[in-house]
């Protein structure tokens, strides 16, 4: 009787580091399971919050920032100070005055609209492709201005307008020359800051026209508005004299002061 008891025991005890190993690995496996779908899920996340990002850019045919009459867009949003006049500026990308002006006084306007003392629209006029293609028929890259309004609308969607502006006028290419589509789509995006995800969804929507409506709307609205030429500088309504302003940009910090309630 006792020597069947001492040989179960016996038996028991050298099972039991063996039951105790293989628990251990158990345990170990599940861990590495979790850990595994854990690094899966946040992959999962990651991408699908990726492709969200590029898909909202690239589906998007008006600008997040856009004007409530559809005639421009707001380059500063949520900046202006409570009682901030509005400083509208009409441009065509390919108007070279505009150009003239948005170098001289242009760090000032963005100055003034970064520290929120003017609630900053630009809105952006195309005519000049009509008029370019009537002078000049065989225009290597036509519908220049529009194409250039319309990628910056892209631009907004993707959070970098006003960036995209300033690069567009930078490289401002000689009258009758026009943008590139690789310019719009590419090197003007890139200059800008955009990248991944952003500047895959901008790319998009540069490529699939998203914004040619809106545009097109813009420049509509500049014909319904009155405005009859680039660039003009509208404060609070008033016109500013955009020579007066290329001569000496402070005179837009005082003008900008006195307009201020």
């Amino acid at each position: 009787m006792s020597t069947s008891y001492e040989e179960r025991r016996r038996k028991a005890q050298a099972a039991a580091p063996r039951d105790n190993k293989a628990k251990v690995a158990a345990a170990a496996a599940l861990v590495a399971l979790l850990v595994l779908a854990a690094v899966g899920w946040a992959i999962w996340s990651q991408q699908s919050h990726k492709s969200e990002v590029a898909d909202t850019i690239a589906n998007a045919s008006t600008p997040p920032n856009a004007t409530t009459d559809g005639g421009g867009i707001v380059a500063n949003p949520g900046k202006a100070k409570a009682g901030a006049p509005t400083l509208v500026i009409y441009e065509d990308f390919q108007c070279p005055i505009c150009k003239q002006v948005e170098d001289v006084v242009g760090p000032t306007v963005t100055t003034l609209a970064d520290q929120g003392k003017v609630r900053l629209e630009y809105h952006l006029r195309s005519f000049l492709d009509t008029n370019i293609q009537r002078a000049m028929p065989n225009v290597p890259n036509p519908d220049s201005s529009l194409r250039a309004a319309s990628a910056a609308s892209c631009a907004d969607a993707a959070g970098r307008f006003k960036a995209y502006h300033d690069v567009v006028f930078k490289h401002q290419p000689e009258e009758g020359k026009g943008y590139t589509d690789q310019q719009l789509r590419v090197d003007f995006a890139q200059e800008a800051g955009l990248s991944g995800d952003s500047l895959a969804g901008f790319q998009a929507c540069v490529q699939d026209k998203k914004m040619q409506g809106y545009a097109t709307k813009m420049e509509q609205v500049g014909q319904q508005k009155g405005n009859t030429g680039t660039p003009q500088y509208l404060l609070n309504g008033k016109e500013l004299s955009f020579q007066t302003l290329a001569q000496d940009p402070t005179q837009l910090e005082k003008d900008v002061a006195a307009a201020t309630k």
